[in-house]
């Protein structure tokens, strides 16, 4: 398994842009991905074909809409809260190269040397939840079609990694109830 990450000038460090705090910041996101403010993190997790065996877009498909990812806005697939694509949005898959959209006619002609799965925080109401759903659909992508899982920084997903991100989720949480409390 090869950790490197796919060639630089065809990634989807577009993602990176999830995360500005800047003024512009809303002006440079997605429309779908604005909920009226940027989030305060965008938690990452990379499923990176092996070698110069790219997935197929038939059987990608065929195994999102089993983790029960519904295609929609921006054409990025969805998972959300409740079966059937009802609810609000847990997490979005992208495709790993710019521009990072899925074209839905055409899935049968797609080879995706990888793809992103990325959850907004604040977003879904169940913060661990979502992620976890998140981390399961990736570890089934890799199960079934190959590659390897990698963090926001194209490094190798460890134990570390992930619960470093189900800290910052508990933490995120706790904050949010602090600042609930009159």
């Amino acid at each position: 398994q090869d950790p490197s990450p796919v060639a630089p000038t065809r990634t989807v460090d577009w993602l990176e842009a999830l995360e500005l705090s800047s003024d512009d910041a809303e002006d440079e996101m997605p429309v779908a991905l604005i909920d009226h403010a940027p989030p305060d993190h965008v938690l990452l997790i990379h499923v990176k074909a092996e070698g110069h065996r790219p997935y197929r877009g038939d059987q990608l498909l065929q195994l999102l809409l089993a983790c029960d990812l519904r295609f929609g806005d921006l054409g990025f697939f969805h998972r959300h809260e409740h079966a059937g694509g009802r609810g609000p949005i847990q997490f979005s898959v992208s495709n790993l190269l710019k521009p990072g959209v899925f074209d839905i006619d055409a899935m049968s002609d797609l080879e995706a040397a990888g793809i992103v799965l990325f959850m907004r925080v604040p977003g879904p109401k169940d913060l661990l939840t979502a992620y976890d759903a998140m981390l399961e659909t990736a570890k089934t992508l890799v199960h079934h079609l190959g590659g390897s899982l990698l963090d926001h920084s194209h490094s190798v997903l460890t134990k570390q990694a992930i619960e470093h991100d189900r800290s910052l989720l508990r933490d995120y949480a706790r904050r949010q109830l602090l600042h609930r409390k009159p």
